[in-house]
């Protein structure tokens, strides 16, 4: 079974849409949390996801061998690391803060891990811890996109 963000992410760098897929989450000894994801380029289907960047290089017949070899290496799957520590987020909006030039933290600033170890499992969707564990998992795939550490 694989998991992956349902909503399409756009490409900075091309007219194509990222999928994330989960690939691994790390719990350290500190509750440090890390996430890998896989970057999956597919083309864009009028905002929704078409077909896999790498079978439409591979099916497309007006390519030389060695045009091929590159856009396969330019949109090849790409394994992308996100984690918690060193981060810090405002308490309120959970966006993620920097250190200003005095190098201090802005007021209400917390480590980014206490949003997550403080997670209610009430508050998350599903019977079942899988189901939880599926839903927290999305949860962290939505934040690396929306604070653009993809």
């Amino acid at each position: 079974m694989q998991l992956s963000y349902p909503l399409p992410i756009p490409d900075s760098l091309s007219n194509h849409l990222i999928k994330l897929v989960h690939h691994s989450l790390i719990i350290e000894k500190d509750f440090e949390l890390t996430q890998v994801v896989e970057m999956v380029f597919y083309t864009n289907d009028n905002g929704d996801f078409g077909i896999p960047v790498l079978d439409s290089i591979n099916l497309n017949p007006n390519l030389t061998t060695e045009q091929k070899a590159r856009q396969l290496e330019v949109f090849r799957t790409r394994t992308r690391t996100v984690g918690t520590r060193g981060d810090y987020v405002d308490a309120k909006t959970q966006k993620v803060v920097q250190r200003g030039e005095d190098g201090e933290l802005p007021e209400g600033a917390i480590p980014e891990k206490l949003i997550w170890l403080n997670v209610l499992a009430i508050d998350v969707p599903g019977e079942k811890l899988s189901d939880k564990v599926r839903s927290l998992l999305l949860s962290s795939m939505r934040k690396m996109a929306e604070d653009s550490k993809i």
